[in-house]
């Protein structure tokens, strides 16, 4: 009788255990998780010419950090270079479609590391476009979400989201010339469905 009741009470300890061990895994999981920052690295407008059809080309380089404390992979992702208007400004729901890849393929970030993404273009394609931007009446932006894992998450965990949406500041000191860019800098903004992590 005292066997069976020693069995007992060491099944239910033993169950007790895996219990915790399982609640501590996934607390040491979502402590150690990644957070993956999508930022601008650089952005310059550039005149391309009189026999161009577009007057104005802006190279747009973005970056993506893991702010996290563990090794992150990432899956996949979109972007897109826009021009907003007040006559047409972006929709509140961020649409994706006929976007680029943010991503040079599947990736591995680690920790406190930073890696490139693909240049994005924009051409401005008239000069009246160009002085509404020049003037802040009009946007050039940058949109998209990056989809990706923790290594240490199970394979059938939902990957994380980041998503964002950058407007390029407009030039302050003058226009682009032939062979002589300008750098601008870049905020974040917009309705919240565009600047979010999960």
């Amino acid at each position: 009788m005292f066997a069976v009741v020693a069995a007992v009470i060491g099944l239910r300890t033993l169950s007790g255990i895996r219990e915790q061990a399982e609640i501590a895994r996934t607390a040491l999981t979502k402590l150690e998780r990644p957070w993956i920052i999508i930022g601008l690295k650089d952005a310059k407008i550039y005149a391309t010419g009189r026999d161009h059809p577009f007057p104005y080309m802006t190279s747009i380089f973005l970056s993506k950090r893991n702010s996290g404390r563990s090794l992150v992979w990432i899956v996949s992702g979109t972007v897109r270079a826009v021009i907003v208007t007040a006559v047409q400004p972006l929709p509140e729901t961020p649409d994706y479609k006929g976007g680029t890849g943010i991503s040079f393929g599947e990736e591995p970030v680690a920790q406190s590391q930073e890696v490139d993404s693909p240049e994005q273009r924009l051409f401005v394609d008239d000069v009246e476009t160009w002085i509404a931007v020049h003037s802040a009446k009009s946007h050039l932006a940058v949109y998209g979400k990056l989809e990706y894992r923790g290594v240490l998450e199970p394979d059938d965990a939902p990957p994380h989201e980041t998503r964002f949406r950058l407007f390029l500041m407009p030039p302050i000191y003058g226009d682009p010339e032939k062979g002589k860019p300008i750098t601008v800098g870049a905020y974040y903004a917009g309705p919240a469905a565009y600047n979010r992590c999960t």
